[in-house]
């Protein structure tokens, strides 16, 4: 075989022994550590720290959700998106079940394998308002709707959250919209809006929406949670007997 050819695989055997052994550890908490894997057993991996000479770390496998090789990003882009979808729907049975810990780690895991996981902004934002962190939702909530600009959801998150925040002309903006984007009309958005107009004191508007709400959980309380939407319906009713 030609000389040169022979030098050619060997520089390209090497460019690819390196390529394949510099691996990310994904923990279950979502942390990431990048280096090299220098040994693996069935209890622990033993990884040399990206940038380092002798800088070790080691990980006990129970710990460890995913061994990642540094490939090519197109092939990452390629599988990220069903992974972090994994991560989410996790994640949100965690959040259905008030477990606010489990389900953040799940979306943020979500997003950290990628970036540009509708879904996982989504999420956040239901978490943030869930949790009382307002602010952290509208971010989220807004992240979101620059990746699908008609869902009317997320807009209605939005405004919601600008509802809590008291700032009720900001939440009518987004509310509207969240009507306008979609096809689907949610009872929570005519109830957000009878409250941003009702705060607003645009009282025929906020009972007009108020009773739009009604209206709709009436119609679905035998599909959705039906204490849920009893006391909702019991809340829209005294804000409706506060008004003429």
């Amino acid at each position: 075989m030609n000389k040169k050819i022979v030098l050619f695989l060997i520089i390209i055997f090497l460019i690819l022994s390196n390529f394949v052994f510099a691996e990310t550890i994904i923990l279950k908490s979502g942390e990431k550590t990048k280096g090299e894997i220098v040994k693996k057993t069935d209890a622990y991996v033993k990884l040399l720290l990206e940038g380092e000479s002798e800088k070790f770390i080691y990980f006990l496998s129970d710990e460890i959700e995913k061994i990642s090789e540094n490939i090519e990003e197109s092939a990452k882009l390629a599988n990220s998106t069903e992974d972090s979808f994994t991560y989410c729907k996790r994640g949100f049975n965690f959040l259905l079940s008030k477990q606010y810990a489990e389900a953040k780690s799940e979306f943020e895991h979500a997003l950290m394998l990628n970036p540009d996981c509708f879904e996982a902004h989504e999420d956040m934002g239901i978490l943030s308002y869930m949790t009382g962190q307002y602010e952290d939702a509208i971010n989220y909530y807004s992240n979101a709707v620059q990746l699908k600009p008609d869902a009317e959801e997320a807009y209605c998150g939005i405004g919601s959250s600008y509802v809590a925040l008291k700032q009720p002309q900001k939440a009518v903006e987004y509310l509207e919209k969240a009507i306008s984007v979609g096809d689907t009309f949610y009872a929570v958005v005519y109830f957000q809006l009878g409250r941003a107009y009702y705060d607003l004191k645009e009282e025929p508007q906020a009972k007009e929406n108020f009773l739009k709400a009604k209206d709709l959980y009436q119609k679905n309380q035998k599909i959705e949670r039906k204490n849920a939407i009893s006391d909702r319906i019991k809340e829209i009713d005294e804000y409706l007997n506060k008004m003429p």
